[in-house]
């Protein structure tokens, strides 16, 4: 083998002809040397949940859409640009322009290709991020290719095909998830997570028929972190499991409070995150806790996120779990994704909670024949309807006139700390 040929195995990614990480760090170092004001950006690739491609279509066919992407990062990326595959879907380039109108060109005409491709039954599926960061003379390579991952990973979950740039506000986001992380389960034994409770009303007669506990972080005592800052990320790292014991036995110890001084007690509903995966724990957990406080099951209501309506037949043996027991069990987000109504009728839900998505747009005739049939063939199947988000007159009328007998939103209250919501609520 002569030494082109051993150049070439040491220094380029078999698959895709492009530089791998070793060498693209060592050319793109050179040219930061080289370069007192680069006024170059390192941008960082990745294809969101990539490995689904793979295992449902087959490890060629992913392959396909790795070397399709190379061949378009050639096409699209100025020539003088350095390009190099890190691994598997991950891939770098180092481009010589900080224009952010011209990057983002760059970047649609790529997912706009890609999406082109043939079996474009799945390929939509596959879904391109990015995140860039403009070089200064005082970065090295290392730098830069950390900061372009760091914003590529600021782009939320659920958006498709995004490119982020890197700034000040990604770096304080950033550096707070790190604070987050670190004291999440110091603030557990803390307290800091304190719950606020959002009622719910009788569309027709405006009585309150209970509410939903929802979280917010007193973080550290100092300030009140919002669910958007942090629950995402207790998503992704698995403490949103024992968030989930946490809020149920806070609302248990709120419910018990009130019982013995004789006040007025509604139904409680809370959130059960798709990420508790073990399903007999998680009722094993629960009825430990509100054993303890004494509570009645009937006074709390589950909510089960449409994600997990995907395995009929675990959530089915989950919903007879708990309603042998006497619980209330709900769907979450109802419309928010890719709802099966046929679900609806192998799973034995007490209500629905339609998504504030799905009913927002109350001059839609033809989400207005949707939802109104939603509701109908819900009430056929005893099922009540709620629907949450309701921030408009307009919006409560049509509903009402669609059938729908149950709201939650702005339009009647918005969520209050526990002593405000004794205050105003009960008797």
């Amino acid at each position: 083998m002569n030494d082109k040929k051993i150049e070439q195995k040491l220094y380029t990614d078999e698959l895709t002809g492009l530089y791998n990480q070793s060498k693209f760090i060592s050319l793109g170092g050179e040219f930061l040397l080289d370069n007192s004001e680069p006024k170059a950006s390192l941008l960082a690739f990745n294809f969101r949940h990539f490995q689904y491609i793979n295992e449902q279509y087959g490890y060629a066919e992913g392959n396909k859409i790795l070397i399709k992407f190379a061949h378009l990062m050639k096409e699209y990326l100025p020539k003088d640009s350095i390009f190099c595959r890190i691994t598997s879907d991950k891939f770098l380039a180092l481009i010589k322009s900080q224009n952010k109108d011209i990057i983002t060109k760059f970047f649609d005409s790529i997912c706009k290709q890609i999406h082109l491709m043939e079996n474009d039954s799945f390929v939509r599926k596959v879904n391109l991020v990015a995140g860039v960061y403009f070089i200064n003379k005082l970065d090295d390579i290392y730098t830069a290719i950390d900061l372009s991952t760091l914003a590529m990973r600021s782009i939320p979950e659920g958006e498709v095909s995004a490119i982020a740039f890197y700034s000040d506000i990604i770096a304080e986001d950033l550096a707070l998830n790190v604070e987050i992380e670190e004291h999440m389960f110091t603030a557990l034994h803390n307290e800091e997570y304190v719950l606020y409770y959002q009622p719910k009303f009788d569309i027709n007669s405006s009585e309150i028929i209970g509410a939903e506990a929802l979280t917010r972080w007193n973080f550290k005592n100092k300030r009140l972190l919002m669910p958007y800052q942090f629950i995402g990320l207790f998503e992704k790292n698995g403490f949103i499991v024992e968030l989930d014991f946490y809020v149920f036995e806070k609302v248990c110890s709120f419910l018990s409070k009130l019982i013995s001084n004789n006040k007025k007690v509604f139904p409680i509903s809370v959130n059960m995150s798709r990420y508790q995966l073990n399903f007999n724990q998680y009722v094993e957990r629960i009825e430990k806790i509100r054993k303890t406080y004494g509570v009645s099951p009937a006074l709390i209501e589950i909510e089960i996120t449409e994600g997990l309506t995907s395995n009929i037949e675990l959530i089915k043996e989950l919903i007879n779990k708990l309603h042998e027991i006497g619980y209330v069990v709900s769907m979450d987000d109802f419309g928010s994704g890719y709802s099966n109504l046929a679900s609806l009728s192998s799973l034995d839900f007490d209500t629905i909670k339609l998504d504030k998505g799905f009913c927002s747009n109350s001059n839609n005739e033809k989400e207005n024949i949707v939802i109104s049939n939603v509701i109908k063939m819900a009430y056929e199947l005893n099922i009540n309807v709620l629907c949450e988000g309701v921030e408009t007159k307009e919006q409560e009328n049509v509903l009402n006139k669609l059938g729908c007998k149950q709201v939650q939103g702005w339009l009647y209250d918005k969520a209050l700390p526990e002593s405000e919501f004794i205050k105003k609520y009960v008797k």
